[in-house]
């Protein structure tokens, strides 16, 4: 038997569920709640390690139900827009600001300000709205310099997960689309607006395809996991595209 192990980062659980792509029938589930926390009624923030440890245990309670040396994959789909910043020790600089937060708010009339409403929205394909990265981001460098000049990477939620996975920082097209600063026509970080708000480039990652393998489960992470080591691990997307794919609209039109 070949399985597929998928995993949905969400604002306020994880699952993860084994599939199998020869009888397309669901083997197993598993999933479990985690904290938002609040520290100002603005703003919504998560500790990335509680998404790691969560996913941890869901995977193995899963596999519980199955034999681990089935997945022969590993995919994501996550809650969209957050910020999580990683450091150069690996582990997160600060809580994630997730999609739900509202300092940001400000800081999205900044970064349209330079070019604007028109010509923004011709790159972004949309405006920004507080909780996406490229506001956050900016608010960050205005409010928290040192948070930033301590991160390597800036992370979407599921991406982070990813990372403590394969060790690879990477994310997919649909997350960064939903960035507020990446150039949906081509495909790359919207060089103009990142460089006017002063973000350094160097902190976001690559984006891939969703089905595109960007890594491979490490030792240390398999073995949290209860899974074997080596098994490829794709970029995933967001939560909201993955909906979509999974209710059929997948041309022009259908809605």
């Amino acid at each position: 038997m070949t399985l597929l192990l998928g995993i949905d980062l969400g604002t306020s659980n994880i699952k993860a569920v084994l599939f199998d792509p020869d009888t397309r029938q669901i083997v197993a589930v598993a999933g479990e709640e985690y904290p938002l926390h609040k520290p100002q009624s603005d703003r919504a923030e998560q500790n990335p390690d509680d998404w790691w440890e969560v996913t941890a245990r869901v995977v193995r309670w899963a596999l519980a139900q199955a034999d681990r040396d089935d997945v022969a994959a590993i995919g994501f789909s996550g809650q969209m827009h957050g910020t999580a910043l990683l450091g150069h020790d690996g582990r997160p600089v600060r809580p994630a600001i997730i999609w739900a937060d509202q300092r940001s708010a400000e800081q999205c009339h900044q970064l349209v300000e330079p070019i604007g409403a028109e010509a923004y929205t011709r790159i972004a394909g949309t405006l920004p709205a507080a909780g996406f990265m490229g506001p956050t981001l900016l608010w960050i460098r205005q409010n928290e310099p040192e948070s930033l000049s301590r991160a390597r990477a800036a992370l979407f939620p599921k991406d982070y997960v990813r990372f403590k996975m394969t060790g690879e920082i990477a994310t997919d097209f649909s997350d960064a689309a939903s960035s507020g600063i990446f150039n949906v026509q081509g495909h790359s970080w919207a060089a103009n607006i990142v460089a006017a708000a002063e973000i350094p480039e160097a902190l976001l990652p690559k984006a891939y395809l969703a089905s595109k393998i960007v890594g491979q489960l490490q030792s240390a992470a398999a073995t949290k996991l209860g899974l074997r080591a080596g098994i490829p691990v794709t970029a995933g997307c967001g939560d909201q595209p993955a909906q979509a794919i999974a209710n059929g609209l997948i041309a022009p039109g259908v809605a």
